[in-house]
């Protein structure tokens, strides 16, 4: 079982996270992305992984699939949730 989660790097100490399915995480990383205007990252997380993969992307113009995205580490996206 995966985890997905939209992520907003607020900075690099800094994440603001969403956790649900994933059609509901890119309308709410669409929504974020529309407030903010920064690029809101979709992630996937299996049980055991160290760092989440990036799938996908959302901007204000639309959401885009990323095929090799910045890892981020797991231990801050807890934090986060």
């Amino acid at each position: 079982m995966r985890l997905i989660a939209a992520v907003d790097l607020v900075s690099r100490k800094e994440m603001v996270a969403h956790s649900d399915n994933l059609p509901n995480c890119c309308q709410w990383a669409l929504k974020r992305a529309h407030e903010t205007g920064r690029p809101i990252k979709i992630v996937t997380v299996r049980p055991g992984d160290r760092v989440a993969r990036v799938i996908a992307e959302a901007t204000r113009y639309g959401i885009r699939h990323v095929h090799a995205g910045v890892p981020i580490d797991v231990k801050k996206l807890k934090r986060a949730l």
